[in-house]
């Protein structure tokens, strides 16, 4: 078999169906091209071998309808001459139908497996396309959490900063308070030395303003004295 990528006739959603898909008669379903039949080892088949009615022949067709391979099939046969006897007709179709399987595809291609339907191939698929999301999901989710975990490093690196910011401004309140009652301590004894001073200086001119009006007084005293000494004097002579 051809190892077309993205050819229909690699692709596990290529299928045979009824060319007449009316129920009851001919199957609607849709049925596996045989790997014999994809790879040219035997001739393309589009017939149940029942019998030569339409209900009994199939043409290719693509199980998730992402592309008309009947009307393609149907374009290439029109490029025919007409009055073909119809079994002569019937063989050119087979060959139309190979080189479209051969020649078409889409970005909605999944291969072949031998032996599933395309029914299977698109559970297949299904299932692929959730492993995928799963996995998807699993590395946001392991994203996530190194995220969350480098953020919790932040936040502690933060905390111990801000616990150290905290401590050392404490340390420095603590110091300056101290400091500050050192200086508070040094100006009480400040004050209070001075009123002493102020005491001593007062008592000191207390004391020294009474010797002073004393001697004043014994100095005016003296005078007097000394008058009435003096007619005593006289009155002797």
């Amino acid at each position: 078999m051809k190892s077309d990528k993205h050819k229909c006739i690699t692709c596990g959603y290529a299928a045979k169906r009824a060319r007449i898909p009316i129920f009851p008669y001919a199957n609607p379903a849709y049925f596996e091209i045989p790997f014999d039949e994809r790879q040219g080892s035997s001739a393309l088949s589009l017939s149940t071998g029942a019998g030569n009615s339409a209900a009994d022949t199939y043409d290719i067709a693509c199980f998730r309808g992402k592309v008309d391979l009947v009307s393609l099939v149907n374009e290439l046969e029109g490029q025919r001459p007409g009055g073909i006897p119809g079994h002569v007709r019937e063989t050119y179709r087979l060959q139309d139908s190979r080189q479209v399987l051969e020649e078409t595809g889409c970005n909605e291609w999944f291969p072949y497996e031998s032996g599933r339907t395309p029914q299977e191939h698109l559970a297949d698929f299904q299932l692929q396309r959730l492993d995928e999301q799963r996995r998807r999901f699993d590395l946001r989710l392991f994203e996530h959490e190194q995220q969350a975990q480098e953020n919790s490093r932040l936040i502690l690196a933060d905390s111990q900063q801000i616990a150290s910011d905290i401590k050392r401004a404490t340390e420095e309140i603590k110091a300056s308070t101290e400091a500050s009652d050192r200086f508070t301590r040094r100006i009480t004894w400040l004050v209070i030395i001075l009123a002493l001073l102020q005491v001593i200086v007062g008592t000191l001119a207390l004391t020294s303003d009474s010797w002073i009006v004393e001697f004043f007084q014994k100095k005016k005293e003296q005078p007097a004295i000394e008058q009435s000494v003096e007619p005593n004097s006289n009155s002797s002579q």
